[in-house]
């Protein structure tokens, strides 16, 4: 049995994105890895999965908040 407190992806998408621009935020801006880093360094830093955090990170480009270059992520 899997028990979470977490809801369906499409649902708990807005709630992920916004807890990684804040962590993005703590980095002054500027994520020192992309969505290509291990699921360790995700889990540790954000407490999400690592497709948990590559949808966060889908959904925060399709609103353009943030843009991906020289393997960092950065906030717009």
């Amino acid at each position: 049995m899997n028990v979470t407190d977490r809801q369906k992806a499409y649902i708990q998408i807005n709630e992920d994105a916004e807890s990684v621009l804040s962590v993005i935020e703590e980095f002054a801006g500027v994520l020192p890895f992309d969505d290509k880093a291990s699921p360790e360094v995700i889990k540790r830093e954000f407490g999400l999965s690592k497709n948990a955090f590559k949808r966060a990170v889908g959904h925060l480009l399709k609103e353009g908040k943030i843009e991906i270059k020289d393997r960092r992520i950065y906030k717009k």
